[in-house]
């Protein structure tokens, strides 16, 4: 990424498996109006299914999401703010 983001999105998954690549097209449309440079951390909230295959594919073809997290279910929200924190 060439420019620093300006907009960071934490976007978080839980079974979600067939709808991950739909979330991710629909918040970078919705966010990222041209020119303005985005990044995303997908947060997969204790999934079981193949949510945190699928987000780690989505990341290795976008360059604009910094982070795949895992996290248990119940220290979703604590854990993003803080990871989310240390990547600026």
């Amino acid at each position: 990424m060439s420019m620093q983001p300006i907009r960071s999105i934490i976007v978080p998954f839980y079974e979600e498996d067939e709808n991950s690549r739909r979330m991710h097209t629909a918040s970078v449309e919705a966010v990222e109006p041209p020119g303005v440079p985005l990044e995303m951390v997908f947060v997969n909230d204790g999934s079981r299914d193949r949510t945190l295959e699928i987000t780690t594919d989505i990341a290795r073809e976008d360059e604009r999401i910094t982070a795949v997290l895992r996290v248990k279910r119940s220290h979703v929200t604590r854990r993003a703010r803080r990871s989310a924190a240390r990547l600026r």
